[in-house]
């Protein structure tokens, strides 16, 4: 403002001095000579009869008239100026972090006849942080410095917490899923035994689609010295851009895939060698209770005081399947609780991939397909049939090793603890020789053991064969029809 009135303060002058020049050279200048036979008069009288003869009033002053509306003009554009306006984005230390927004802004003038202008700038998300206003606002005019250097202040925040967590039981391991969080830069994980405290176990970076994937490996699930399946507790926390953890993790916990167990109780006592290369002996007594993680070649097989064993079915007597008897359970009078208690059966195929089947009686598709495909599976066919034990359910894959993908699955029963299926990986199907004429669909993957439909009578669930698999006809049509001889058969 005080540059615009210097100016005009010249300007003024100047006029000034350059009037006064035109006022002495008037003065100066000598009179013209009257021409013949015109009358002498006065100048005064002179302009006095142009004036009479043209009607203009000459009396006022004439003379700065035309510079006086330059000079109006000029201070008019002087008074009109536009200002700068410049906002800074810091952060809580004043480290620039996000590039300057400048804007100018042209005065005009208000009804009080100031020049002045208006602004108001959003202030920009920026991941990680908050800004102190959301607005930038305000009013700038002729006494306004230019630039005018506002700044806004950031404080970093944490990102928005992490959402959907779910975990998928695998093949020695867990893997777990949730909702991308597009504010946070990357993922801590932790987990905790049960009983135990967390630890971080791994840094997921934030990239790929809208779910995020996390294996964890370093989980084995089944504890055979102590026959039972560990359950795992985990923790993720979304990290801003600013290595803020969100305050609350999202939780879940989860045992990888298992098997079944069988508790049986020695009713001859008996020496055994144990199998496992250390060749301990040890006397088991009458009444001497083990918990069995499987049954193949005719044998149970089982850990027992830190060593492996396996011994013949005929030794055994007061089996029971998953610790605990249930009296009641999918309409028997004798059956077995743990998971074959909940009726809540439906297909893994059908539900999809984004469920954790908290409470549901199978393994969903990403459980399922990791099993097959984590465990190294293949078969000489482009099928797949893994039945598991633990869930009472029967899946079928499409695909080659590694590339498995669920077909079907449905619920299913296998052998009661008393005359278990055989279990184990390796095996296939090797013919369609029929047990009893009245029942359809035989795929036999053993001997005496076999994939088939149904009798009336049936019901499935829990564990109640004689050592076979049974299915309802539908399903075991689809076994019978589409998976021919050779295809692998995993009984786990």
């Amino acid at each position: 403002m005080k540059k615009h009135s210097r100016i005009i303060s010249i300007l003024l002058t100047l006029m000034m001095v350059v009037t006064s020049f035109s006022i002495v050279f008037a003065v100066d200048e000598p009179a013209e000579a009257p021409k013949a036979n015109e009358p002498t008069v006065g100048t005064e009288e002179a302009s006095s009869g142009v004036a009479q003869e043209t009607g203009e009033d000459l009396t006022g002053d004439t003379t700065d008239e035309g510079n006086n509306s330059v000079i109006n003009d000029l201070v008019d554009g002087l008074e009109r100026p536009s200002v700068t306006v410049i906002i800074n984005y810091v952060d809580n230390f004043d480290k620039q972090i996000k590039p300057s927004f400048t804007q100018e802004i042209t005065l005009e003038k208000n009804s009080e006849g100031v020049y002045e202008g208006h602004y108001s700038v959003e202030s920009p998300k920026i991941a990680g942080y908050a800004a102190d206003n959301k607005v930038v606002e305000g009013t700038v005019n002729n006494d306004s410095e230019s630039p005018t250097v506002i700044t806004v202040k950031y404080t970093p925040v944490p990102a928005d917490p992490v959402t959907n967590l779910r975990l998928h039981p695998a093949y020695k391991s867990i893997i777990l899923t949730w909702d991308k969080v597009e504010d946070a830069k990357e993922y801590v994980v932790q987990r905790a035994p049960e009983g135990g405290n967390y630890v971080d176990i791994a840094t997921v970076q934030n990239t790929g689609g809208d779910q995020i994937v996390y294996t964890d490996g370093n989980a084995y699930g089944v504890d055979s010295s102590k026959h039972t399946a560990t359950r795992y507790y985990y923790k993720v926390f979304s990290v801003s851009v600013t290595d803020i953890r969100s305050p609350k993790p999202a939780t879940a916990s989860n045992t990888c895939v298992r098997p079944m167990y069988e508790r049986i109780v020695f009713d001859d006592p008996c020496w055994l060698t144990s199998h496992d290369g250390k060749n301990k002996e040890m006397y088991f007594g009458y009444g001497t209770e083990v918990i069995a993680m499987g049954f193949n070649g005719g044998k149970y097989e089982f850990w027992y005081k830190g060593y492996y064993f396996t011994a013949s079915v005929i030794r055994f007597t007061n089996c029971r399947a998953d610790y605990q008897p249930n009296s009641v359970a999918n309409g028997r009078a004798t059956s077995y609780s743990g998971i074959w208690a909940r009726k809540t059966y439906a297909s893994a195929a059908d539900v999809g991939n984004n469920d954790n089947y908290r409470g549901i009686k199978f393994y969903d598709r990403i459980s399922a397909e990791n099993f097959v495909n984590g465990s190294g599976q293949s078969s000489r066919t482009g099928y797949l049939v893994w039945v598991s034990t633990y869930t009472q359910h029967l899946y079928v894959f499409q695909g080659s090793k590694g590339k498995w993908k669920l077909l079907w699955d449905w619920e299913c029963s296998t052998g009661a603890p008393w005359s278990p299926t055989p279990t184990g990986f390796g095996k296939e199907i090797i013919g369609h020789e029929k047990a009893d004429p009245d029942i359809s669909y035989w795929c036999n993957f053993q001997t005496l053991n076999s994939i088939h439909g149904q009798r009336s009578s049936y019901t499935f669930g829990s564990p109640q064969s004689n050592g076979c698999v049974r299915n309802y006809d539908e399903n075991a049509w689809n076994v019978y029809t589409y998976c021919p001889l050779h295809t692998a058969v995993i009984i786990y």
